[in-house]
């Protein structure tokens, strides 16, 4: 309860507070409505201003003429007379600025009444943190001493308003007295169109000034904005090339995975030089004009639902293909040995070795090694390989086979039917290769790639 009394207490000294504030707050409109009525003030000195600035050209042209008054001897009464008033005229100049300065005053006053009711209204906003209210109700305190030395200003202003109004009353004599020197003011004619067009000529070459500084900060500025466009453009370019990266190694990855291709022969691991040698590749055939074979490129699209990203990857893939292909056919011819090898044990042994006379027969009818072995690739192993690649008995037998025939060699642990032939490396996109000779196109295609970049540099 005592906790809850004392909250009380603090609540209605804070409620207090805020009446407090809240009275301010309707003082310092009350002031504002008083700066408002010193603005208005403010633009009848500046109208005063204005035929205070005319009087000093009458002042300016009077000087001008007491040369020639001095020749007018009858004359010189008046001009003396006029002088006399041109000084009333200097002091009133002065009056005048004194009172465009206590202007000037007043606006830096309106400034200041303005920050006191952005803080009254940061104390109204203050109103739910009472820890902070004390520290600004004091500072609210001092500012209501200022306002109240600045309503004392204001009052002071209002009586120099009054001294202005009597200026003014002055300056309506003097216009009387005005009159008096317009004879003087047309013998002085010609001298103010010539100084007018003088003065028009200085405001025309400061204009002229102004705008050249104008013109030179808009070129820097330019020039500014040319340099950022520059980089802006040079570092969207680069996310732009690593956004296609990552979307070309995605769709690559996919297609490969969908088809089954666990190696591509042009690629090494390193994700940037492959993209750059693939590229290399792709430019190469486009310059040969080489096409994949655009039925198999459809079906493949059509049975896998590729994306339009997926089969542009797939047409890059066949067309690098395609044109590997075609460098292959450069290469001079070598001699090889098929051969169809089957190993058995105990319990397919009957099988396997009646299968060695189907193999046989398909073999001499025409059928090459590498369809028969797509036949049974579960039963038979089929290789490529070099006749220096095999082993010393088995050459021997090897040497008794005619080029184009077919031999069948036998051993406890199985068999293995061979044929010399001649043959050139070639490529297909989805083939898988022999292992000696896809070592062998890995290297052609490495000699290829460098051959290529030392033609571009």
């Amino acid at each position: 309860m005592k906790d809850l009394d004392e909250a009380k207490e603090k609540a209605v000294a804070l409620q207090k507070k805020v009446e407090e504030l809240e009275g301010i707050k309707k003082k310092s409109e009350a002031l504002q409505k008083k700066v408002k009525e010193l603005e208005e003030d403010k633009k009848k000195a500046d109208e005063l201003s204005i035929k205070i600035k005319g009087l000093e050209e009458e002042k300016i042209k009077a000087e001008a003429l007491q040369a020639k008054v001095k020749e007018l001897e009858g004359e010189k009464k008046k001009a003396e007379k006029l002088q006399k008033k041109v000084k009333e005229l200097e002091e009133t100049k002065k009056t005048a600025q004194e009172l465009q300065l206590k202007v000037k005053d007043l606006e830096d006053t309106k400034e200041k009444a303005k920050e006191l009711q952005l803080k009254i209204k940061e104390l109204e906003d203050a109103k739910v943190r009472a820890d902070e209210l004390k520290y600004k109700i004091e500072t609210l305190e001092e500012d209501k001493r200022k306002a109240e030395k600045l309503k004392v200003r204001v009052k002071e202003l209002e009586e120099e308003k009054k001294k202005a109004e009597a200026q003014q009353a002055r300056l309506k004599a003097l216009e009387e007295e005005k009159k008096t020197a317009e004879a003087l003011q047309a013998r002085v004619i010609t001298l103010e169109e010539e100084k007018k067009k003088a003065q028009g000529l200085e405001t025309r070459i400061a204009g002229l000034e102004e705008e050249k500084i104008k013109t030179e900060e808009l070129r820097k500025k330019i020039k500014e904005l040319e340099d950022e466009k520059k980089k802006t453009e040079t570092l969207q370019g680069k996310i732009q090339e690593m956004q296609w990266r990552e979307k070309h190694l995605f769709n690559s990855s996919y297609v490969l995975n969908k088809l089954g291709i666990r190696e591509v022969l042009w690629r090494s691991g390193n994700s940037q030089a492959d993209l750059i040698n693939e590229k290399m590749l792709y430019e190469e055939a486009k310059k040969l004009n080489i096409t994949p074979d655009m039925n198999e490129h459809k079906g493949i699209i059509e049975k896998y639902k590729f994306d339009g990203d997926q089969a542009d990857f797939l047409y890059r893939y066949m067309i690098i293909f395609a044109f590997i292909n075609t460098k292959l056919t450069d290469l001079p011819t070598e001699d090889v040995i098929e051969q169809l090898m089957v190993q058995y044990d105990e319990e397919n042994k009957y099988t396997k070795i009646v299968l060695a006379s189907e193999l046989q027969s398909q073999a001499k009818s025409g059928m090459s090694f590498e369809e028969i072995y797509n036949l049974y690739p579960d039963m038979v192993t089929f290789e490529i390989v070099k006749f220096e690649d095999l082993g010393k008995n088995i050459q021997e037998k090897v040497r008794q086979i005619p080029v184009g025939g077919i031999g069948v060699i036998w051993s406890e642990e199985g068999y293995r039917i061979l044929k010399p032939t001649s043959r050139k490396l070639s490529l297909k996109p989805f083939q898988e290769l022999q292992p000696v000779a896809k070592e062998k196109i890995k290297g052609y295609i490495n000699d290829l790639i460098s051959e290529i970049g030392r033609e571009a540099k």
